[in-house]
């Protein structure tokens, strides 16, 4: 169940890695604006904010995403060279951390108005797959 359970983690963390990288592919790679800008603003309100501003949005938004990426390869990392290995303390780190990534990306969706319900609520059902599959393999079997 363990290798199961890794498997669906770094399943969660790749499908939250690629649009990651996308953005960031596409913020680096040409030179439009952030794909969130049209959500919040219309094209006559885009054209009239300094362009100044437009590329601190950009910066941020590859930092941003940059470190999203960063983040999920750090954490597939730990999958297969911690829990895999069956580190306990590694997957307690990663229970707290890809639950506050899955929340924190649930609460951004919401605010910034770009929220979908469906892959959030498939990337918790990933999470919570993952974590209790390799929680009843850590923790099912006692050692006499």
């Amino acid at each position: 169940m363990l290798k199961l359970g890794s498997a669906i983690l770094s399943l969660l963390c790749v499908l939250s890695m690629v649009p990651a990288l996308g953005v960031a592919m596409y913020l680096t790679v040409t030179d439009n604006i952030h794909p969130l800008l049209p959500m919040r603003f219309s094209g006559a309100e885009i054209s009239a904010i300094n362009p100044d501003i437009v590329a601190t949005i950009n910066g941020m938004g590859v930092f941003a995403t940059g470190n999203e990426v960063a983040f999920y390869l750090l954490a597939i990392i730990a999958i297969w060279k911690g829990l895999y290995w069956r580190k306990i303390w590694v997957f307690w780190a990663l229970l707290l951390s890809l639950s506050v990534s899955v929340l924190s990306k649930f609460a951004s969706g919401y605010v910034d108005g770009s929220h979908t319900f469906g892959p959030s609520i498939f990337a918790a059902f990933l999470l919570v797959a993952g974590i209790i599959l390799c929680a009843l393999d850590l923790f099912g079997k006692q050692k006499n």
